[in-house]
């Protein structure tokens, strides 16, 4: 039987899956069905909450609900795509961080938005699968974001506890306060080889990321380095669940995680000499990676 955290992963590449115009999910075909779909168990086919960009995906597993939400940074072309879709996010998707009832600290205006717009259709799926069955919350990239302030959003409401939060290759989403104020356990697994994670950079990552677009980039360099270079003011996760290179994970926390983590992150990133590496390394997808192949329990 598949564990509990890989189930997770693969609903969060099932949610990938959605089409923005998508009304029903489609249970996918070949491959993708048994490296995806069939590793969830899912009872009955997940129902697709979907709102523009914005979508996830709600079913139950074995008596668990589980709420995956979709994210957007499965592929690029390029090194800027990278780069350039965070600071979309962050320059021209409602950069503010803002503060939302009931919910302590600050969070990204922006993805409080996209959440917003799927909040009360997740929260019907959950009622009719069950109140009181578990729920465990995930997603990869911008889904795990969201997956966060959904998370957040949930407590506000005075709703139980879910299971577990856990996140794939999580941007951050809230300021210090929200992070060191949040009220459940946020369980985000990073790949030792994914820059994005680590973004907007921040302390001595900073220096590590500029020396990626110095090594790779060929194009309007200087005003990549410039938007990487600004104080974004977002608090970090106060515990990773690093995937090493041998698929092991290795739980760092504590107050100096960065300067735990950034001498091995540092070596790693330092082999990577092509943008197509960035893109394999951030995806869930078997085969590539780190995520899909890690040592999950």
């Amino acid at each position: 039987m598949t564990c509990m955290l890989k189930k997770m992963l693969c609903a969060s590449r099932c949610a990938e899956m959605l089409e923005s115009t998508q009304i029903e999910f489609e249970a996918p075909t070949g491959e993708y069905y048994f490296n995806y779909y069939e590793p969830v168990d899912w009872l009955e086919t997940p129902a697709a909450i979907v709102q523009g960009t914005n979508a996830a995906l709600v079913g139950e597993t074995n008596g668990n609900i589980i709420v995956a939400f979709r994210g957007t940074l499965s592929s690029f072309g390029t090194l800027e795509d990278i780069f350039c879709s965070i600071a979309d996010w962050l320059e021209d998707f409602n950069i503010q961080l803002v503060p939302h009832h009931g919910v302590d600290g600050k969070v990204h205006q922006g993805f409080l938005n996209a959440v917003q717009t799927i909040y009360d259709g997740i929260i019907n799926e959950i009622e009719k699968l069950g109140s009181d069955k578990p729920v465990y919350i995930t997603g990869h990239s911008k889904g795990a974001a969201m997956a966060v302030v959904f998370a957040a959003l949930w407590h506000a409401d005075n709703r139980p506890a879910p299971k577990g939060l856990n996140v794939f290759a999580a941007p951050r989403s809230g300021d210090k306060e929200f992070i060191a104020k949040f009220p459940y356990t946020i369980v985000p697994f990073q790949y030792i080889y994914d820059v994005v994670p680590y973004l907007p950079p921040f302390g001595p990552i900073t220096n590590d990321i500029i020396d990626l677009v110095e090594r790779l980039c060929d194009m309007d360099k200087e005003s990549l380095i410039a938007k990487l270079q600004k104080d974004y003011e977002y608090g970090a996760y106060q515990t990773i669940q690093l995937i090493k290179e041998n698929e092991q994970i290795h739980e760092i926390s504590g107050n100096n995680i960065f300067e735990e983590v950034i001498d091995v992150v540092e070596m790693a990133w330092h082999d990577i000499t092509d943008v197509t590496q960035i893109s394999d390394q951030h995806s869930l997808d078997k085969g590539k990676g780190g995520y899909y192949g890690a040592q999950y329990k």
